[in-house]
């Protein structure tokens, strides 16, 4: 898929709520320390940062707004989010495309494919909208992404629409079963 570094790297602090042969469920606390790349955003709306352009060390900060549940299912190209704030659980589930997640020392890791959905209960069923489909062109456009890249993205997405229109897992599961404890501090980072 893309080549190794063809774009920067964050690293997130975040509590494990399951982590079974089936699913890993992480949650990010507010407050939680966050590893983000330097350099200038390029592309549309100037958000995406790709390797060439890191231009000094990353900036440490913390994560910012609710909580937010990432549950990957082992070997999909995807995980679902969904956040979790004073109210309880966000109507909406957010889909974020990427490599299927992988077991590291420091946790997990993956690579974000730039393309997402939205997920969002509706009438009989979900309605489901893609988010940032421009900014997955712009990647192809520069060739941080082949015509096979795009394709395998674009094919995922279409997996995981057919899963959200048919109600599937974790779409309608009790997200319940991973609510942080409300005591729980904010995970940080290890010292660099």
């Amino acid at each position: 898929m893309l080549a190794p570094g063809a774009t920067a790297t964050w690293v997130h602090a975040g509590v494990v709520l399951e982590d079974s042969p089936d699913l890993v469920a992480v949650c990010h606390l507010p407050g939680s320390g966050v590893l983000v790349p330097s350099g200038p955003r390029r592309g549309p709306r100037e958000r995406l940062l790709l390797t060439g352009d890191v231009d000094g060390p990353p900036t440490t900060t913390t994560w910012w707004g609710d909580a937010v549940v990432k549950v990957h299912r082992w070997g999909e190209p995807w995980s679902v989010w969904r956040w979790l704030g004073p109210g309880g659980w966000s109507r909406d589930r957010y889909v974020n495309l990427e490599q299927p997640w992988v077991r590291t020392p420091a946790g997990f890791h993956t690579d974000d494919w730039t393309l997402d959905l939205v997920v969002v209960p509706s009438a009989g069923g979900w309605s489901v909208r893609t988010k940032d489909a421009d900014e997955l062109a712009w990647l192809h456009e520069v060739g941080a992404l082949t015509a096979d890249d795009v394709a395998e993205i674009e094919a995922a997405g279409e997996r995981a629409r057919t899963a959200a229109h048919a109600g599937a897992w974790p779409f309608g599961a009790d997200w319940d079963r991973w609510l942080p404890d409300p005591a729980w501090p904010p995970p940080q980072l290890p010292p660099a």
